[in-house]
C-alpha cells in the first residue's frame, strides 16, 4: 500500500483529494500546517508528498525547501497544488523549474535541487490529480 502525505490548511481540500484518490490503494496522512506536516514526514516516510503552499506556521515553500535539503526526504516527490498562478500574475510553475532559481537554491544549499514532479492549480479537476499521483506512484 502506497503512502500519501496531505499538507494543506484547508480541511475540505484535504477531504478533496481523498475522495478522489479512493479508488487508488493508499494510506493517507493528512496535516493541516507545513509545522505538522515536517512531523508527520519524518514519522511516516511517504511515497508522495500532496503540498499546498499557503498555510499557516509554516508555507508550502518553505516546507518543499526543507525536504529538499534533508538527506532523509530529498528524493520523496512532490505534487504542489496551490491557488497562486498565472491568474494572480505569478507562474509559480514556471517559478519552480526554472533554472535560476534551481541554481539559487543550489548555491545557497550546497546540494541538488529538484523540482516538483508536478504543479497542479487550484481549483482542481479531478482527473488531474488523480492523473498525476497515478503517474508519480506507478499505479
Amino acid at each position: 500500500m502506497k503512502k500519501v502525505l496531505i499538507v494543506d490548511d484547508d480541511p475540505d481540500m484535504r477531504m478533496y483529494y481523498r475522495s478522489v484518490l479512493e479508488e487508488l490503494d493508499i494510506e493517507f496522512t493528512e496535516a493541516e500546517d507545513g509545522e505538522i506536516g515536517l512531523e508527520c514526514l519524518k514519522e511516516k516516510k511517504p511515497d508522495l508528498i500532496l503540498l499546498d503552499i499557503m498555510m499557516p506556521k509554516k508555507s508550502g515553500l518553505l516546507v518543499f525547501h526543507e525536504i529538499q535539503i534533508n538527506p532523509e526526504c530529498k528524493d520523496i516527490p512532490v505534487i504542489i497544488i496551490s491557488g497562486v498562478s498565472k491568474v494572480t500574475g505569478f507562474d509559480m510553475n514556471y517559478y519552480l523549474h526554472s533554472e535560476i532559481y534551481k541554481k539559487n537554491k543550489e548555491k545557497m544549499t550546497g546540494k541538488e535541487w529538484k523540482p516538483p514532479v508536478a504543479y497542479l492549480e487550484k481549483p482542481i479537476k479531478p482527473k488531474d490529480l488523480l492523473d498525476a499521483v497515478v503517474k508519480v506512484l506507478g499505479f
